[in-house]
Protein backbone atom coordinates (compact mmCIF):
# COMPACT_ATOMS: atom_id res chain seq x y z
CA UNK A 1 0.00 0.00 0.00
CA UNK A 2 1.60 3.24 -0.98
CA UNK A 3 1.23 6.69 0.95
CA UNK A 4 -1.22 9.14 -0.51
CA UNK A 5 -2.23 12.83 0.32
CA UNK A 6 -5.01 12.71 2.98
CA UNK A 7 -7.80 13.49 0.54
CA UNK A 8 -6.99 10.22 -1.09
CA UNK A 9 -5.73 7.74 2.01
CA UNK A 10 -9.87 7.06 2.57
CA UNK A 11 -10.57 5.64 -0.67
CA UNK A 12 -7.04 4.00 -1.21
CA UNK A 13 -6.55 0.25 -1.86
CA UNK A 14 -6.27 -1.19 1.58
CA UNK A 15 -5.13 -4.81 0.26
CA UNK A 16 -1.53 -5.50 -0.34
CA UNK A 17 -1.07 -7.65 -3.90
CA UNK A 18 -0.71 -10.64 -0.85
CA UNK A 19 -4.03 -10.27 1.06
CA UNK A 20 -5.30 -9.66 -2.25
CA UNK A 21 -4.35 -13.13 -3.74
CA UNK A 22 -5.21 -15.10 -0.45
CA UNK A 23 -8.61 -13.18 -0.54
CA UNK A 24 -9.54 -14.39 -4.05
CA UNK A 25 -8.08 -17.93 -3.18
CA UNK A 26 -10.27 -17.94 -0.19
CA UNK A 27 -13.71 -16.81 -2.31
CA UNK A 28 -13.08 -19.23 -5.16
CA UNK A 29 -12.67 -22.31 -2.43
CA UNK A 30 -15.44 -21.09 -0.16
CA UNK A 31 -17.48 -21.04 -3.50
CA UNK A 32 -16.91 -24.20 -4.68
CA UNK A 33 -17.44 -25.79 -1.25
CA UNK A 34 -21.12 -24.05 -1.55
CA UNK A 35 -21.68 -25.54 -4.84
CA UNK A 36 -20.58 -28.65 -3.59
CA UNK A 37 -22.86 -28.77 -0.82
CA UNK A 38 -25.71 -26.79 -2.34
CA UNK A 39 -25.51 -28.66 -5.29
CA UNK A 40 -24.89 -31.77 -4.28
CA UNK A 41 -21.65 -32.09 -5.86
CA UNK A 42 -20.12 -34.90 -3.62
CA UNK A 43 -18.60 -37.35 -5.89
CA UNK A 44 -19.62 -41.23 -5.26
CA UNK A 45 -16.32 -42.13 -7.41
CA UNK A 46 -13.44 -41.03 -9.21
CA UNK A 47 -13.13 -43.17 -12.04
CA UNK A 48 -9.80 -42.28 -13.67
CA UNK A 49 -8.22 -43.15 -10.26
CA UNK A 50 -9.83 -46.15 -9.56
CA UNK A 51 -11.76 -44.82 -6.38
CA UNK A 52 -15.27 -44.86 -4.96
CA UNK A 53 -16.44 -43.38 -1.98
CA UNK A 54 -18.75 -44.64 0.10
CA UNK A 55 -20.33 -42.58 2.87
CA UNK A 56 -17.49 -41.90 5.37
CA UNK A 57 -15.70 -41.15 2.26
CA UNK A 58 -17.74 -38.75 0.97
CA UNK A 59 -18.01 -37.50 4.81
CA UNK A 60 -13.97 -37.51 4.93
CA UNK A 61 -13.81 -35.43 1.65
CA UNK A 62 -16.18 -33.12 2.77
CA UNK A 63 -14.22 -32.43 6.36
CA UNK A 64 -11.22 -32.28 3.92
CA UNK A 65 -12.35 -29.37 2.15
CA UNK A 66 -13.63 -27.49 5.58
CA UNK A 67 -10.06 -27.70 6.76
CA UNK A 68 -8.55 -26.16 3.30
CA UNK A 69 -11.55 -23.41 3.79
CA UNK A 70 -10.57 -22.99 7.53
CA UNK A 71 -6.88 -22.64 6.26
CA UNK A 72 -7.65 -19.90 3.88
CA UNK A 73 -10.13 -18.39 6.11
CA UNK A 74 -6.96 -18.05 8.67
CA UNK A 75 -4.75 -17.40 6.50
CA UNK A 76 -6.51 -13.65 4.77
CA UNK A 77 -7.87 -13.03 8.09
CA UNK A 78 -3.79 -12.63 9.46
CA UNK A 79 -3.11 -10.78 6.25
CA UNK A 80 -6.30 -8.39 6.34
CA UNK A 81 -5.55 -7.36 10.22
CA UNK A 82 -2.36 -6.37 9.43
CA UNK A 83 -3.54 -4.56 6.41
CA UNK A 84 -6.27 -3.33 8.16
CA UNK A 85 -4.36 -1.67 11.09
CA UNK A 86 -1.43 -0.23 8.37
CA UNK A 87 -4.18 1.38 6.23
CA UNK A 88 -6.07 3.04 9.62
CA UNK A 89 -2.82 4.27 10.97
CA UNK A 90 -1.68 5.85 7.98
CA UNK A 91 -5.04 7.73 7.70
CA UNK A 92 -4.70 8.84 11.29
CA UNK A 93 -0.99 9.56 10.85
CA UNK A 94 -1.97 12.09 7.65
CA UNK A 95 -4.70 13.34 9.73
CA UNK A 96 -2.34 14.11 13.17
CA UNK A 97 -0.09 15.55 10.91
CA UNK A 98 -2.63 17.96 8.76
CA UNK A 99 -3.61 19.52 12.44
CA UNK A 100 0.10 20.06 13.66
CA UNK A 101 0.77 23.89 13.67
CA UNK A 102 3.72 23.14 12.18
CA UNK A 103 2.74 20.67 9.20
CA UNK A 104 4.90 21.27 6.13
CA UNK A 105 3.37 22.60 3.07
CA UNK A 106 0.89 24.45 4.91
CA UNK A 107 0.70 27.98 3.38
CA UNK A 108 -0.69 30.70 6.15
CA UNK A 109 -3.93 32.05 4.99
CA UNK A 110 -3.55 35.04 2.89
CA UNK A 111 -6.45 38.09 3.93
CA UNK A 112 -5.43 40.15 0.77
CA UNK A 113 -6.74 37.62 -1.83
CA UNK A 114 -9.96 39.09 -0.64
CA UNK A 115 -9.32 42.68 -0.54
CA UNK A 116 -9.55 44.92 -3.77
CA UNK A 117 -13.10 45.32 -5.92
CA UNK A 118 -13.26 41.57 -6.79
CA UNK A 119 -12.60 40.41 -3.38
CA UNK A 120 -16.17 39.56 -2.22
CA UNK A 121 -16.16 37.27 -5.80
CA UNK A 122 -13.22 35.87 -4.82
CA UNK A 123 -14.35 35.03 -1.40
CA UNK A 124 -17.55 33.73 -3.12
CA UNK A 125 -15.40 31.35 -5.32
CA UNK A 126 -13.10 30.24 -2.57
CA UNK A 127 -16.03 29.53 -0.37
CA UNK A 128 -17.87 27.46 -3.37
CA UNK A 129 -14.34 25.71 -3.73
CA UNK A 130 -14.25 24.77 -0.26
CA UNK A 131 -17.80 23.17 0.19
CA UNK A 132 -17.01 21.08 -2.66
CA UNK A 133 -13.96 19.93 -1.39
CA UNK A 134 -15.87 19.32 1.97
CA UNK A 135 -18.57 17.26 0.10
CA UNK A 136 -16.37 15.04 -1.55
CA UNK A 137 -14.27 14.17 1.84
CA UNK A 138 -17.30 13.52 3.61
CA UNK A 139 -18.35 11.59 0.89
CA UNK A 140 -15.01 9.70 1.23
CA UNK A 141 -15.70 7.93 4.66
CA UNK A 142 -18.87 6.26 3.89
CA UNK A 143 -17.06 4.97 0.92
CA UNK A 144 -14.29 3.99 2.59
CA UNK A 145 -16.68 2.36 5.06
CA UNK A 146 -18.48 0.55 2.38
CA UNK A 147 -15.37 -0.76 0.68
CA UNK A 148 -13.56 -1.58 4.04
CA UNK A 149 -16.64 -3.89 4.38
CA UNK A 150 -16.55 -5.20 1.38
CA UNK A 151 -12.62 -6.03 0.96
CA UNK A 152 -12.31 -6.91 4.74
CA UNK A 153 -15.87 -8.37 5.90
CA UNK A 154 -17.26 -10.61 3.09
CA UNK A 155 -14.59 -12.93 2.03
CA UNK A 156 -14.86 -13.68 5.85
CA UNK A 157 -18.65 -14.15 6.10
CA UNK A 158 -18.49 -16.28 2.31
CA UNK A 159 -15.51 -18.34 3.93
CA UNK A 160 -17.40 -18.52 7.39
CA UNK A 161 -20.51 -19.60 5.57
CA UNK A 162 -18.79 -22.17 3.40
CA UNK A 163 -17.02 -23.68 6.01
CA UNK A 164 -20.30 -23.86 8.49
CA UNK A 165 -21.99 -25.60 5.50
CA UNK A 166 -19.16 -28.25 5.65
CA UNK A 167 -18.90 -29.09 8.88
CA UNK A 168 -23.13 -29.50 9.06
CA UNK A 169 -23.02 -31.65 5.47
Amino acid sequence: MTIQPKRYLHLADPLTELTRKERRTLLVVALVDIAVIKVGLVPTKIAALGIEFDKAGQQSLLTILALVTIYFLVAYVLYAISDFITWRRAILEETLAAYSLDAPGVPEPKEEIFSGPLGERSEAIWISRMNAYTRSFFLARPVSFARALFDFALPVLVGGYATYLLLRA
